[in-house]
């Protein structure tokens, strides 16, 4: 996987032509990243990668509406959280299993939603969280949000691999052994038992596979923008700190509500 990218883009008022077609582009990010970002960074876009994702996004998402037992997801989900077990355990029985219904009910929606909605959030929120940190932390390079937009879009392709691989699995499993927050099992948290605290299960989810191939991809990307003033030793250690924030965010979180 080339690191260098071999060009930067031009700073004269024509608009520089794309040398990779959109599909080019979506199978180089695999195949040779180093020059499919200096292509994008030479003329920017979004699209092609945000449809892939989108696809991808809502096949397994309704591969796993209708194939998860939600009601013993959502079961396993309060047990690990000391603060919601003690919510429910304060209701008597009847209301207890109805609630379990009610949370089961809303999961399977909310993955629906999620499935629709969820690759243009992720593109544009973390496409300004990033646009903000390579700002900072390059000092003021000339980065737009529509250069971090198809950066980040390309970048978050593995997450679309991750999903296709995760379909047949899925299909595959015994429905209450299915979990839908980490369905192909590629982080640490698959390795820990099942009533492990809730601040184990989010650090180990925090290490994973596919995780970290898309912060490779995004510290060439971002330094295939301007190589000079963005090197990629400098690119991968903006992806980590904003990555650690997050990790630590929701280690905070877990420890909070576990």
């Amino acid at each position: 996987m080339s690191a260098t990218p071999s060009a930067v883009p031009p700073a004269s008022g024509e608009s520089p032509q794309a040398k990779l077609s959109a599909m080019q582009r979506i199978i180089g990010v695999f195949t040779s990243p180093g020059e499919t970002f200096a292509d994008i960074a030479r003329a920017p876009s979004w699209i092609a990668a945000f449809i892939f994702l989108t696809i991808t996004g809502f096949a397994i998402s309704a591969t796993l509406a209708q194939r998860v037992d939600w009601k013993e997801a959502s079961r396993k989900q309060i047990e690990k959280s000391k603060f919601a077990q003690s919510q429910f355990e304060r209701l008597p029985e009847d209301q207890r299993e109805r609630a379990y219904e009610n949370q089961a009910r809303q999961a399977k929606v909310m993955r629906y939603v999620r499935g629709c909605v969820g690759s243009v959030l992720l593109i544009f929120i973390m496409g300004g969280i990033y646009l903000a940190a390579f700002k900072i932390g390059g000092l003021g390079i000339a980065l737009k949000f529509k250069n971090a937009r198809a950066i980040v879009s390309h970048a978050y392709l593995p997450l679309g691999i991750k999903e296709l691989l995760g379909i047949p699995i899925v299909l595959l499993k015994d429905p209450s052994a299915i979990d839908p927050e980490n369905f192909i099992a590629s982080n640490l948290a698959a390795l820990l038992p099942g009533d492990a605290p809730l601040w184990q299960v989010a650090l180990g989810g925090s290490v994973d596979l596919f995780t970290f191939w898309c912060m490779a991809l995004l510290a060439i990307g971002f330094s295939a923008f301007n190589p000079k003033k963005m090197p990629f030793g400098k690119a991968i250690a903006i992806v980590i700190c904003v990555y650690a924030i997050f990790v630590a965010f929701g280690l905070g979180m877990a420890v909070i509500f576990g």
